[in-house]
């Protein structure tokens, strides 16, 4: 009788360590989802800081996280109520208003590129002929 409570013994503390383990995963998924959530919303108040979504004529189109570090919007406009180097000229005047730094800005043949940064972002935008891709990535400290 000895024998088969030392056996049973062992499948109850394995069972409790195997559901200790799915616990443990279970609860340290839901907080990177957490993370991921709260990143989401301080890069979204970056860019929404800045303006840019108030230009007339943008149409918000989709937005995602990448690898939990970068976050990026889409948007869409007409070429043909605003051109691309008009658009860019209001992005830079809004990221100007809001006291964010420009430090790139070029018109090349498919799309006009602006770099920028604040104290604790940095933005990548690109303006095509009918779309806008804004980037932002927090600093590290």
């Amino acid at each position: 009788m000895g024998k088969f409570f030392v056996v049973s013994g062992n499948k109850i503390a394995l069972a409790f360590l195997a559901l200790s383990a799915a616990f443990i995963f279970l609860i340290a998924d839901k907080t990177s989802d957490y993370r991921g959530n709260q990143r989401t919303i301080l890069l979204a108040s970056a860019i929404s800081s800045t303006g840019i979504q108030s230009i007339e004529g943008l149409q918000y189109k989709d937005s995602s996280l990448m690898k939990a570090k970068y976050y990026t919007v889409r948007y869409e406009y007409s070429p043909g109520i605003l051109s691309r180097q008009k658009l860019a000229g209001k992005i830079e005047r809004k990221l100007a208003d809001s006291k964010v730094k420009i430090y790139v800005s070029h018109d090349f043949k498919d799309n006009f590129l602006i770099q920028a940064y604040n104290s604790q972002f940095f933005y990548d935008i690109l303006v095509f002929d009918d779309r806008v891709m804004v980037t932002v990535n927090k600093k590290d400290a």
